[in-house]
């Protein structure tokens, strides 16, 4: 019943939250302290209050467990609530929907001149307001470089009672007693709860073998993916390598496991064998992925190499230079001290003898494969060295490539190659002469000049600047990734010559068949708006997390080109379903086909499964009482050096014109239908700081808005990716009374992590048409901001408005019609589909996804009579699974770590993309 987990890096804490979100399982072991130990009651009701449901298995374990075993318990437990929203709440004010009374901007202006000193009187015994932004912490303690303040005098009006919880009137600091805060916050977890049907099922944690052959699973069904992981994903797979090698599995067998089953994306490929190879020092691993029909490029051992270094393995540089605020202004280090030193693209491990030439083995294996490719894989081999050159300089050195450049002549003759920038007649003297003629193979068989070595992409730029758009194309097919990122421009350059580009797209559809589907899904969706300037084209930065609206100056393509590109992806993708492992029945719920699904899980928030801006969701639940009241909600927690943090929630509504009708930010703090919970000027641990605001849908609606957008903004300047916590969201309430929780996770219909660089985002938008029906649509669109700036000036507005209209990524009509094609019946609410006895399978899944469209907008759709009993294996794509599902079943879901029986895979929404 009860298991003591192995001795690993990972917390406790940490363990239990990985097991929450890959299985969604509570671990039992024994757990000492001189605390209480939670009851069994206590713990299920804290389950139930936030929407889950515990198994059987659980009930009864947590009964008849001892207090030692409970408090495991209630580790899990608090990470599942962690995991939904729950942090210590404790807003400016409480019952702020009824008591806030500050209405227009006369009382923050007061309150800033009280601030500032320009009413001494107020203000005269503020301890802290001369050290607002400067400080590592706010709890007025000797860092302050003065004695500890009388908190009872902290605030000038003296209040740090229930009304104020710790907030100075005044600046709007946390002071007072942490513990004391923090009991008020767990007073919180008493009041009444609105109470939805549970909608996720948690189970109890096997033991042993069986819990590291689920762990197993898990990991591999992370590493399939073929779309590139979220931040969260990655650090959950590192923890589940170390934890499947610690379980006793053997790196060589787990391994052979992930190559059987495929790892497409690279760096997940560089992230589970540097893990391997931190974890036991066995270069043995790369020599099995050298020799396997996934081979090993120059480029993996680059990432490996830096994983197995304790870098990330995505190559990136971080920023130049951390920012700073000091009262809202933003001031870069570089101005006050000496610039850092920009540090490399790899973090390389110590290596010892042996593995220097583990490693060295592994990459002569791999350039001696791409050798035999030919042109097209000595151009690989050269674009890789090309592209991290300063990088590979280091690699070079370290692994000693001139001791024995005779045994590995590849790897020599390319190291010689770089030294000399690409010209055979630079190459060093004395080089070994296997080494040499290699060098010389290399710069021959890639497309460049005479006498030196070119890259793919600088051929296709010669040949296209000589107007020679047939070289271009047959240098593209044979990397058919290049191809699809410039399809659109080469599609462009043929139809400018007055052509419908029949070249590009024979071309295309030659390349189709090696494309990813998450390629090809997402030109399929790219094209749809190329007929006229796209206004929601933006690009989201990868390492800052920063969305840039791009504009859109492209002359329009053709009906008929869209129509003939999207034709052949249809029938590529349509092909792959049909050819792909049957399937007997596709449920489908309806609420789900609002959901656009993004290419790339960097492209989503943490939290969730790959949604893209313009995802549409209903504010209420199946089986849910209707939301009456919206509550927007942020929650923040300051590292110790940071200083001070300030974020600030605000909404605006909007009316049928799309004209702003009323906002509601920390000088308005009430406007028509919306009410703020106050300004929250600091958030030190262990507490943090959490700002509401209460959206009443129908006093919005008396008073003409159709729509509100949330945002989120640091007016200290300070990047999320500095904050010790940062998490946004919205709940679907229906009682807001006095003695209601202000924080409910049950209730929380979507939550997502603030990251990355910046400093401000568009959260969510909120579509009040509908009484009762009210959907959210997720934004997530973070740019960089600073000064007094909240949301009437930020300058992702109009994109926001744009994808509200239109939406980013890809609808998931045609990729579950993609599936259909290897179904024999697809139900979705009260529709069925069926396929015909004689019915193409690819003929069927264009059905479907018509089908699905036509339901989508609200149009009737004739099925093909009542569902049958389910044959064979079962796909269900729903917000979140209602039931138990049978070994061989596949669930997708907005969030991952349903529990479901042994056998049943939960790969999240991005497994649609998986063909």
């Amino acid at each position: 019943m009860t298991t003591t987990p192995t001795t690993t890096a990972l917390s406790t804490a940490e363990r239990a939250s990985l097991l929450i979100r890959r299985l969604g399982v509570i671990e039992l072991f024994p757990v000492q302290g001189a605390a209480p130990a939670p009851s069994a009651q206590s713990l299920m009701a804290d389950l139930l209050g936030s929407g889950a449901l515990p198994s059987t298995e659980l009930i009864d374990a947590v009964n008849s467990v001892g207090d030692d075993v409970r408090r495991s318990a209630q580790i899990g437990v608090t990470a599942l609530l962690e995991g939904r929203g729950d942090a210590p709440s404790l807003p400016q004010l409480r019952h702020f929907a009824r008591t806030q009374v500050m209405d227009t901007g006369e009382a923050f202006h007061a309150r800033l001149a009280a601030f500032l000193g320009l009413a001494a009187q107020d203000a005269a015994h503020c301890t802290l307001r001369e050290h607002a932004n400067l400080l590592p912490s706010t709890w007025g303690t000797a860092e302050l470089g003065m004695a500890q303040p009388d908190t009872s005098h902290a605030c000038a009006t003296g209040i740090l009672g229930t009304v104020a919880q710790g907030a100075c009137a005044i600046c709007h600091l946390r002071v007072g007693d942490p513990e004391a805060l923090l009991a008020l916050a767990a007073e919180d977890r008493t009041r009444r709860a609105d109470r939805p049907l549970p909608r996720r099922a948690v189970g109890l944690a096997p033991q042993g073998q069986q819990l590291t052959a689920a762990l197993r699973a898990a990991l591999l069904s992370l590493t399939v993916s073929a779309t590139p992981l979220s931040d969260a994903e990655h650090t959950d797979l590192a923890a589940l390598v170390t934890l499947v090698l610690d379980g006793g599995v053997a790196a060589e067998d787990l391994m052979t496991d992930i190559i059987a089953r495929g790892l497409p994306q690279r760096e997940v490929r560089a992230l589970v064998v540097g893990t391997m190879l931190a974890r036991s020092g066995e270069t043995v691993v790369l020599g099995q992925l050298a020799r396997s029909a996934l081979g090993l490029s120059p480029t993996d051992v680059l990432r490996i190499l830096d994983v197995w270094g304790g870098g990330d393995g995505t190559l990136a540089r971080p920023p130049l230079g951390e920012e700073s605020a000091i009262l809202g202004v933003p001031v870069h280090r570089e101005q006050i001290q000496e610039r850092p030193r920009r540090a490399p693209h790899v973090a390389l491990p110590r290596l010892s003898r042996a593995q220097r030439r583990g490693v060295l083995a592994a990459l002569e294996l791999s350039l001696t494969a791409l050798a035999g490719q030919g042109e097209g894989g000595q151009t690989q081999a050269w674009e890789a060295v090309q592209g991290y050159a300063e990088a590979f300089k280091r690699v070079f050195a370290r692994l000693h490539v001139h001791e024995r450049a005779g045994d590995h002549p590849h790897v020599a003759g390319l190291a010689a190659l770089m030294s000399s920038g690409g010209r055979v007649d630079a190459l060093a003297d004395g080089l070994h002469p296997r080494a040499a003629m290699q060098a010389r193979s290399v710069m021959t068989q890639t497309p460049g000049g005479p006498g030196r070595a070119r890259t793919l992409l600088g051929g296709v730029e010669d040949a296209l600047s000589r107007g020679e758009l047939e070289d271009a194309l047959a240098l593209l097919e044979s990397r058919p990734g290049l191809l699809g990122r410039a399809l659109d421009r080469l599609l462009r350059v043929e139809a400018g010559t007055g052509s419908s580009a029949p070249l590009t797209l024979a071309s295309f559809e030659r390349a189709a068949t090696r494309m990813a589907v998450s390629m090809l899904a997402g030109l399929h969706a790219h094209v749809a708006r190329r007929a006229a300037p796209d206004p929601t084209r933006s690009f989201r930065s990868r390492g800052r997390g920063a969305t840039r609206q791009l504009g859109d100056t492209r002359p329009p393509m053709s009906a008929a080109t869209i129509a003939r590109t999207q034709t052949i992806i249809e029938r590529e993708l349509y092909r792959r379903g049909a050819a792909a492992t049957p399937l007997g029945t596709i449920e489908i719920d309806p609420d789900m086909l609002g959901v656009r699904l993004a290419a790339s899980a960097r492209q989503a928030s943490g939290g969730l499964e790959g949604p893209a801006p313009g995802s549409v969701l209903p504010l209420t639940p199946a089986g849910t009482a209707p939301a009456t009241t919206g509550r927007l909600f942020v929650h923040w927690a300051q590292r110790d050096g940071t200083g001070s943090i300030d974020l600030d929630l605000s909404v605006m509504a909007y009316d049928v014109e799309g004209r702003e009708l009323a906002r509601c930010t920390f000088s308005t703090l009430r406007a028509p239908g919306m009410v703020h919970s106050g300004d929250l000027r600091s958030a030190p641990l262990p507490v943090g700081a959490t700002e509401y605001v209460d959206l009443d849908f129908d006093a919005l609606r008396r008073a003409g808005a159709v729509m509100v957008i949330g945002s989120v903004y640091s007016y200290t300047s300070v990047p999320f990716s500095r904050m010790a916590r940062a998490s946004c969201g919205v709940m679907g309430r229906a009682d807001t009374a006095s003695g209601a929780r202000e924080m409910d996770v049950a209730t929380v219909r979507l939550k997502f992590d603030l990251t990355g660089e910046m400093t401000s985002c568009l959260l969510l938008a909120i579509d009040l048409t509908r009484p009762g029906e009210e959907q959210v649509i997720f934004l997530e669109l973070a740019q960089n901001r600073s000064g007094y700036q909240v949301i009437e000036h930020d300058p992702a507005l109009e994109l926001a408005r744009s994808v509200i209209t239109q939406g980013q990524g890809m609808a998931l009509p045609l990729l579950l019609g993609v599936h259909a094609a290897r179904a024999t019946q697809v139900r979705c609410g009260d529709l069925t589909l069926r396929r015909g006895e004689h019915e193409n399978a690819a003929d069927f899944g264009a059905r479907v996804t018509a089908g699905l469209r036509a339901l989508h907008a609200g149009e009737t759709v004739a099925g093909d009579g009542p569902a049958q009993t389910p044959e064979g294996p079962q796909l269900v794509v729903a917000d979140q699974i209602a039931r138990s599902l049978s070994p061989g079943d596949t669930a997708m879901t907005l969030g991952a770590g349903t529990a479901q029986p042994e056998g049943v895979t939960t790969p999240g929404l991005r497994g649609l993309l998986a063909l």
